[in-house]
Formats: structure tokens, sequence, C-alpha cells
């Protein structure tokens, strides 16, 4: 399966993942998207804007209050 794809998957899995799988997920995350095509399906805006930016702001907010509240 294309890792962008298995990227996805683990966005839309998020809630069900223990911390650690979310730390070492986010850690790669950069390198996932600095790789992208741009001519990808899965980079584009609609699916960086409908799938991929709400997961990962729910992520960050997740743990802006887990470890700041």
């Amino acid at each position: 399966m294309d890792v962008n794809v298995r990227a996805i998957r683990f966005l839309e899995q998020l809630n069900e993942k223990d911390e650690t799988q979310r730390v070492t997920f986010l850690r790669g995350l950069p390198k996932l998207l600095q790789d992208w095509d741009t001519k990808s399906p899965l980079c584009s805006q609609r699916v960086m804007r409908e799938r991929v930016l709400p997961r990962l702001c729910g992520l960050v907010l997740y743990f802006f209050h887990h470890f700041m509240g």
C-alpha cells in the first residue's frame, strides 16, 4: 500500500492510536510531506483541506489541552 494512503488512513484513525504511535507518526510527517509529489491526488488542496489539516489541528489541540491544560 502506498505510504501516502497509509498516512491518510492513520490520520483517519488517530483517535484510536496511543500516544507513542501519534508521536512516532508526527516525527515522520515532515519527511512524508516533503516527499509528496505535488501532482499526487493525495496532495491535492481538497485532500489537504478536508482530510489532513483537520486531523492535524485536532491532534495539536489534543496535545495542547493534554500537556498545557
